[in-house]
């Protein structure tokens, strides 16, 4: 895996960004599924409540395409100020392509 591919937003003061590794040759610089990859982001949300929170980060391990549904792998590091990590997290969100649905299922 040659390139990153970064989608960051901030919210409530925290600052979350994600990171998708993929082949610099094959991604491009917006992808045409960004806006499915927001809302697995907001969907995450909720999930990484922590009061010394600075910052998460959420980096996209595994994407597929099943059927009507695009599947993600996140994992998140919730971290301090000084970027120690307070928590960490695996997830699937699977969010659907041309519709507002969104599922996501988290493992400690």
């Amino acid at each position: 895996m040659n390139g990153t591919l970064v989608l960051s937003t901030a919210v409530a003061g925290l600052a979350i960004g994600v990171l998708l590794a993929t082949d610099a040759a094959a991604a491009p610089r917006s992808p045409a599924y960004a806006d499915q990859l927001q809302r697995c982001v907001v969907a995450l949300r909720p999930r990484a409540v922590d009061p010394a929170a600075a910052a998460i980060r959420h980096t996209v391990t595994d994407m597929r395409v099943r059927g009507v549904w695009r599947e993600f792998t996140i994992d998140s590091d919730v971290l301090s100020d000084a970027g120690t990590r307070l928590a960490q997290a695996s997830s699937r969100c699977r969010v659907h392509r041309w519709g507002p649905d969104v599922r996501v299922e988290t493992k400690s």
